[in-house]
């Protein structure tokens, strides 16, 4: 496996970033999920029905620990990086160890261990003071990512950062008004959770090739 990553970081640089921001966020959802089944099982002082569940985070947290590792070694600047270099990486290293309890926290909100279901757009209920503490988290969170990001970045990056934003921004606008005609047409199912949060996903994608784009032509 290690040979494998040997070689895809020979590949170019937009090319390796892509491939570690793939990596590193299927492992942080593999390492969410691991831990989430495990708290899940501790609180219902009980295996899960299903034998898979059980199994799953044994599958799941070395996944996961390998993709996440794979992807800072892709990412990682070589010894002879320059002082920018550095600490832009470090910056982003930084940014991912806050978004790991955020991920793990959101996984054990849509992970029932008892049934074996899992929905990353769950919207069950759950307590207010609990709905409370997970929106100021996923917010601050967010918030410092950002501030951080910023702070670290050049002139020619933030360019990049802007025009994929603009870019992604265009494409929400577009996109859900469109989808609305087509739901009153009876052509597409109404907008749901899932549909949101799809399209906003979808939006960190455009975002994020033209942001790779602009950066590493």
């Amino acid at each position: 496996m290690t040979r494998m990553i040997d070689a895809l970081a020979q590949r170019s640089a937009v090319q390796r970033v892509v491939i570690a921001l793939l990596l590193g966020t299927i492992g942080l959802f593999l390492l969410g999920m691991a831990v989430g089944v495990i708290i899940a099982m501790v609180q219902n002082g009980h295996m899960p029905s299903r034998a898979w569940v059980a199994a799953l985070p044994f599958v799941t947290a070395p996944l996961g620990a390998f993709a996440v590792y794979s992807a800072w070694r892709l990412a990682a600047p070589p010894k002879s990086a320059s002082s920018y270099e550095k600490r832009y990486w470090k910056t982003w290293l930084l940014v991912i160890a806050l978004g790991v309890p955020v991920g793990i926290v959101l996984a054990m909100s849509t992970l029932d261990a008892d049934a074996g279901n899992f929905n990353p757009f769950a919207s069950t209920p759950i307590a207010k003071p609990v709905a409370a503490l997970l929106a100021i988290l996923v917010t601050g969170t967010f918030a410092a990512s950002v501030a951080l990001y910023h702070r670290a970045i050049d002139d020619h990056e933030e360019r990049a950062y802007l025009w994929g934003s603009q870019i992604a921004y265009y494409f929400l606008i577009l996109a859900f008004p469109a989808w609305w005609l087509l739901e009153r047409g009876g052509i597409v199912a109404p907008i749901t959770t899932a549909v949101a949060f799809g399209g906003i996903l979808l939006s960190f994608l455009v975002q994020g090739a033209v942001w790779a784009w602009l950066k590493f032509r």
